[in-house]
């Protein structure tokens, strides 16, 4: 049976909650798991967990605690049929990315998540969502490596309350008390809009009558095998020919310099193709590739290579950060703290002078 959860699972937050019914204990230590894991495999069968814990008994329960076992406790994915709580099936889970568009994710493949310890303390994939709707976080940086992991944390963002929205950024338009946007279902409507929308943030502002000199970068990426007698443990940068080698949990990451061209024209990866023979000089045990073809991405770049954060210089209660060249993910904490003591009114904690939108206008 599934069993409440209660107490206060994340440390100052006073979040007591038990995700909509669906946090059940389990009680079985790792090597169990290891085992039943193997006999899965042997079985032909996907090594994911298989709800065990669910079959337990109160009495089962009672027992357990007074034995002095402490539980951990997973998060029940919703990926079977009505009646049926042990039989997965293929459940695609749905967002928008930025960056790689439409994204699907077959939940049914994956195991419940653990999302708090035997000790009581939470893990990252608890308390980032928690973080997420408390502070109304509405994009989130995810490395390529833990897209998958998106597929868990909404169906957990749901459980909690949240509400995942679907729409079009570039239908952003002003309102009676604001700005409003066009969602799945209705409208979004707010007092203030900030625009982030990195490389793809020109196609809004042009339509709003802005001719920021926004450019890109272009680059590429490509992976390896992984050799098992000596892997690679550490990037390896060789400067004078211009690219990086990168363990990653995908294999070994080749990626290539800057090019200059424009944001959506068809890939050219020459750079990849003409380092990899060098790359396999410098590390001899560079495995095949991996990815169908190589990965490009885009980074949106100002003249003065200065991001662009500040209000909009002819609309009212309209914000843009965005420009941040390849310093993105470095920036983009600093960025959202700056933009949020400028749209609140609070002093900056640093002079943005030299990042406001009016330097170009």
């Amino acid at each position: 049976t599934e069993t409440d959860a209660t107490g206060d699972f994340y440390d100052g937050g006073n979040m007591a909650s038990d995700a909509s019914g669906r946090l059940y204990a389990c009680y079985e230590a790792e090597d169990e798991l290891d085992r039943r894991r193997k006999r899965q495999l042997a079985r032909g069968l996907p090594p994911i967990y298989d709800r065990a814990s669910l079959k337990m008994s109160a009495d089962e329960h009672t027992q357990m605690a007074s034995a002095g076992r402490r539980p951990h406790w997973r998060f029940r994915l919703a990926n079977t049929e009505a009646g049926n709580l042990f039989q997965p099936v293929p459940t695609l889970t749905h967002w928008i990315d930025l960056i790689r568009g439409d994204q699907n994710v077959d939940v049914g493949s994956l195991s419940d998540p653990v999302l708090i310890r035997e000790d009581g303390s939470c893990l990252y994939t608890f308390t980032s969502v928690v973080d997420d709707i408390d502070f109304g976080i509405t994009h989130i940086i995810r490395g390529e490596d833990h897209v998958t992991n998106s597929g868990v944390q909404i169906q957990l963002f749901e459980a909690l309350g949240g509400t995942v929205l679907d729409g079009d950024a570039m239908a952003l338009e002003a309102g009676t008390a604001g700005w409003r946007l066009p969602v799945a279902g209705g409208t979004l409507e707010a007092r203030e809009a900030v625009v982030a929308l990195g490389p793809w943030a020109s196609d809004l502002t042009h339509r709003l009558g802005y001719r920021l000199p926004l450019g890109v970068k272009r680059g590429y990426h490509m992976h390896y095998g992984q050799p098992e007698a000596a892997p690679l443990r550490n990037w390896m940068l060789d400067v004078e020919r211009g690219y990086l080698l990168a363990p990653m949990r995908r294999g070994i990451r080749l990626t290539s310099g800057a090019e200059f061209a424009l944001r959506d024209a068809p890939s050219t990866p020459v750079q990849i193709d003409r380092a990899e023979p060098m790359a396999r000089q410098l590390f001899p045990g560079l495995g095949a590739r991996l990815d169908q073809e190589p990965w490009r991405g885009a980074r949106p770049v100002t003249p003065d290579m200065m991001p662009i954060i500040g209000p909009a210089p002819r609309h009212q209660n309209l914000w843009f950060a965005f420009g941040h060249a390849h310093h993105g993910m470095t920036l983009g904490p600093s960025t959202g703290r700056l933009i949020a003591e400028m749209v609140t009114g609070e002093a900056p904690f640093i002079d943005p002078t030299a990042f406001l939108p009016s330097r170009f206008v």
